[in-house]
């Protein structure tokens, strides 16, 4: 069900305008009780999603605890996604940050991931960082952004791959790849090092 403002532009057209409200029913997505619901809000101007903007979608697996009579006891498990985004007369401006919640016998756990971006004219500008502690092992990027919107400078990524914990750092200019380095975290030993002179000679 959505309900919104708009202005009439023709027999057949409207343009949204004002605010706007999207919210779904729980809906099953697979079989063994897994149901999602979404729900959308935010404001239009002139046709142009504009200022704040949350985007949520809630995933969840029914768990069936008691049936009395005809009424169903059950709790939720399974995760809250949110982006909070800025529009700037439908282009990406300003801060957008994701939040993942873990659901445990239908309470929330806090956050288990989360990112955050800028944006300036629909690019990616400065920093820009991600965060999940939901898996045994801590992943995490960092780094920045240039004006137009490339990889730019020192971006660290941690990640397990294969049962090895690793941290790999990478150089960038504008977008282009200048050095890789992975290391094992556990061992400190070396898995992967280069740096590609060629596209270092030409910039």
């Amino acid at each position: 069900r959505a309900t919104f403002s708009y202005y009439d532009i023709s027999t057949d057209s409207i343009q949204y305008h004002g605010r706007y409200n999207f919210v779904s029913d729980a809906f099953e997505i697979e079989r063994g009780n897994s149901v999602r619901q979404i729900n959308i809000n935010g404001n239009y101007r002139q046709g142009l999603k504009n200022g704040n903007w949350a985007y949520d979608q809630n995933d969840y697996q029914l768990k069936i605890r008691r049936i009395s009579g005809l009424n169903v006891e059950a709790v939720l498990n399974g995760y809250q996604r949110r982006l909070s985004a800025q529009y700037n007369d439908g282009v990406p401006s300003g801060t957008w940050e994701m939040t993942i919640n873990e659901v445990v016998d239908s309470r929330r756990r806090g956050k288990s991931a989360e990112s955050s971006a800028n944006f300036t004219d629909g690019l990616a500008t400065g920093s820009f960082i991600y965060s999940d502690t939901s898996q045994s092992f801590h992943h995490k990027i960092s780094g920045e952004f240039d004006h137009d919107g490339n990889f730019h400078g020192d971006w660290q990524l941690t990640y397990m791959k294969n049962g090895f914990n690793i941290v790999e750092d990478r150089c960038y200019e504008n977008g282009f790849l200048l050095s890789l380095k992975s290391v094992d975290i556990e061992t400190d030993s070396v898995l992967f090092d280069i740096a590609f002179e060629e596209i270092v000679s030409k910039l």
